[in-house]
């Protein structure tokens, strides 16, 4: 083509994008997506709108309109436009991934996955896809598909380091310690020091007791208090497995001081809230055990206890057992009630006694089908969480096939451990006081005890020094309550952390006194 034929057709094509409106709108919605890269969210979203003004079913407008929406963290808006682009185009990998993330940052984590599922058998390698699944499931404790989620992106680029942390920190929560170290190992080679690699390898025992940790926390640059006040944690901890019990206990004070007035604050305002759950397992009617149920649902194990009681040592035990599928922190029954609370239009979840037999019976359904799509063919599903004790008495009344074991611990020992631990939730508001910690693990025992006279078959307290020294024994213990066979071939040898507080025992009277 000749110099004069390129300026014709470039000139013929300039005046067709005047007069084609198609043409024209593709330019303009280009515009607002290199805008929205750009971060000039505000000006994206006026030229989006004004486009959808003119072509209302217009995919593309409508799917960066929802992600402009979604960088703006208004998420209620952006599941808008990008459900109106779902729908008129339900196999688009990247809407399908848009709409997913909205869908995860309000709560909804069914759809999330659906979507996220969908757009994956689109496009198997998708990396945004896999890396907002990996999201999910950690944040609903599926470690386990966490981590084929993480090896798959890994598989991807072998070079990224993200990648391999997270599947460091997926193995620490599979009880998975040799695979953990290998993978830390390899990143330290590599110089990529970061806070997740320390904190996975606080919990290594092979690197544990490693000065060089000590020397790896401090050479991590922190800026935000919030960061200082997390490599104090780590630094106690090292310090700790290093043997240096006092400077471990000076930094872990200091780090919980920041937080500790706010946070007892609302210790203290929660009082009644403590008092009506005990009040209300101890009202609560037992579901009947009726024989068809029995043989035709599985069984919800709620494992109870405080934090660093034991309750992932317990599951990690329990995990290799044929018929029992671990949910780690599944969030399944926060999930269930929310849905019923949603579809019934309720701001809350009335107690027990005054559940009406239709909201029940909605209550059961939906938790049997969130529990029905996770368990499989197993029979035994674990349910664990920190908020889990306050719904013992909704669950009980409703489901004949919970069963409930407590996990207690030598009180020094559990104390120490909370103190030593950084709690990102401002809802662990106990954690920062060893007053506060002492009073939060006798409600827990007194919770276990009224559980123990309600439902003395259906319960089982479990101590954790007795649970490391006889793992089979424990593993036998809760088969038998869920009515299932053990196999004392597949139970692995727990870690042992029994006797922590007694190197500090003069140490906490002194702080407890003052």
């Amino acid at each position: 083509m000749s110099r004069k034929q390129r300026r014709r057709s470039a000139k013929i094509d300039a005046d067709r994008s005047q007069h084609d409106p198609l043409v024209l709108a593709a330019e303009q919605l280009a515009e607002a997506e290199g805008l929205r890269q750009n971060k000039d969210l505000r000006r994206a979203k006026r030229q989006c709108e004004q486009l959808l003004k003119d072509h209302p079913d217009y995919v593309g407008a409508l799917h960066t309109l929802g992600n402009i929406f979604y960088d703006l963290e208004q998420f209620d808006k952006a599941f808008v436009p990008l459900a109106h682009a779902n729908a008129l185009c339900p196999r688009n990998c990247k809407i399908l991934l848009s709409f997913g993330r909205v869908n995860l940052q309000l709560g909804r984590e069914e759809m999330a996955h659906t979507l996220l599922k969908q757009a994956l058998e689109i496009d198997p390698d998708n990396v945004g896809v896999l890396n907002t699944l990996e999201k999910l499931y950690r944040h609903l404790g599926d470690f386990e598909r966490a981590l084929t989620a993480a090896i798959r992106l890994h598989e991807l680029d072998r070079a990224a380091w993200h990648p391999r942390l997270s599947m460091a920190i997926y193995y620490v929560q599979l009880g998975e310690l040799e695979q953990a170290t290998v993978i830390c190992e390899t990143l330290i080679r590599e110089g990529l020091i970061t806070t997740g690699l320390v904190e996975v390898m606080c919990q290594l025992p092979k690197h544990s007791t490693s000065p060089q940790l000590l020397r790896y926390i401090d050479s991590i640059q922190v800026e935000t208090e919030d960061q200082i006040e997390e490599q104090k944690y780590f630094r106690g901890q090292a310090l700790h497995n290093l043997g240096r019990y006092e400077e471990a206990l000076d930094q872990i004070r200091a780090a919980n001081v920041v937080n500790r007035e706010d946070r007892l604050s609302v210790w203290h305002a929660e009082a009644s809230f403590r008092d009506e759950i005990l009040e209300g397992v101890r009202r609560m009617k037992i579901s009947e055990r009726r024989r068809e149920e029995k043989c035709n649902q599985p069984i919800s194990l709620f494992i109870v206890g405080a934090p660093r009681s034991g309750k992932t040592t317990l599951e990690q035990m329990l995990r290799r057992q044929p018929e029992i599928v671990q949910g780690f922190e599944s969030g399944i029954v926060d999930s269930s009630i929310a849905r019923v609370l949603s579809l019934s239009q309720r701001p809350s979840m009335p107690s027990p006694e005054g559940m009406s037999p239709s909201l029940q019976a909605a209550l059961l359904r939906t938790y049997q089908g969130e529990l029905a799509a996770r368990i499989g063919e197993a029979r035994v599903y674990t349910v664990t969480g920190p908020s889990l004790a306050e719904h013992i008495a909704t669950f009980a009344s409703s489901n004949p096939n919970c069963r409930f074991i407590f996990l207690q611990r030598n009180p020094d020992d559990l104390a120490l451990r909370i103190f030593m631990k950084k709690f990102y939730s401002a809802s662990i508001s106990y954690a920062n006081d060893l007053g506060t910690i002492r009073e939060f693990i006798q409600w827990h025992r007194k919770l276990s005890e009224i559980c123990v006279e309600k439902m003395p078959d259906r319960t089982l307290v479990i101590d954790y020094d007795e649970m490391v020294e006889n793992p089979k024994e424990t593993v036998q213990k809760v088969c038998k309550i869920c009515d299932i066979e053990s196999n004392s071939a597949l139970v692995p040898i727990p870690g042992d952390d029994r006797g922590v507080s007694k190197p500090y025992m003069h140490l906490l009277r002194g702080i407890e006194l003052q």
